[in-house]
């Protein structure tokens, strides 16, 4: 398994430097892209799925990435300054950091927050579609709960087409349009607790609710709050 991000906290995967723009989350105020600077080279990730590439950070911004395929123009350039972003992220104070899982290009971007421990399983569905891409991104509370905000903001055409026709279908998927591309949204509309059972012996036959997954809810437009 690749190296994981951060050093230097009880928690390996877990990097002290991350911790400024958890400070900002809690105040409530609404996430915008400059809330989101860039990092060095070494705290991005690449996911990958054949037909393009995606770059995600520490604070699960992801900052790059070209549709519908490598060659294409960027429909998320915050890396190199542009326009478009996609993130999720804990609305309490957090230290970050992430790893690979074994011999995949699946990240998980990982948060130790003042309330638990937060993940977030990040992919681009494969085998990749020459002219469709899929992210996928799943919430985890690994311990406590789980409070996170999603800023959706596509920007195709390295920032020249910001989005357009925005609505929300009756099945409560999201569509919309960035230049010549077709964008569609979803998630579910609340979280669930599932039970983890333990290796317990035959006189201890409880569960143990360790696992709270929140995928998020609809969105109230571009920015929202899951909790």
């Amino acid at each position: 398994m690749p190296a994981p991000i951060g050093s230097g906290m009880p928690d390996p995967r877990v990097n002290p430097s991350s911790q400024s723009i958890g400070r900002r989350a809690v105040a409530g105020q609404t996430l915008r892209q400059d809330d989101f600077p860039t990092h060095t080279l070494r705290d991005y990730a690449l996911l990958a799925d054949g037909e393009r590439g995606a770059i995600i950070g520490l604070w699960g911004d992801l900052v790059w990435m070209c549709a519908p395929r490598w060659e294409s123009d960027a429909v998320f350039s915050r890396l190199i300054g542009g326009e478009g972003l996609y993130a999720v992220t804990p609305r309490e104070r957090f230290a970050s950091g992430g790893f690979y899982e074994e011999s995949t290009l699946i990240w998980r971007s990982r948060w130790v927050t003042t309330g638990g421990i937060v993940e977030c399983r990040e992919s681009l569905a494969f085998p990749g579609d020459r002219h469709t891409a899929v992210i996928l991104r799943r919430i985890m509370a690994v311990e406590g709960e789980a409070h996170v905000r999603v800023v959706l903001q596509p920007c195709a055409g390295f920032g020249s087409w910001p989005l357009r026709r925005l609505r929300q279908q009756p099945s409560g998927v999201w569509t919309a349009r960035s230049g010549k591309l077709k964008m569609r949204w979803t998630g579910r509309q609340r979280g669930e607790c599932r039970a983890v059972r333990e290796q317990a012996g035959p006189t201890d036959p409880g569960s143990d609710p360790r696992s709270r997954h929140l995928p998020r809810p609809r969105p109230g437009g571009l920015e929202h709050r899951t909790r």
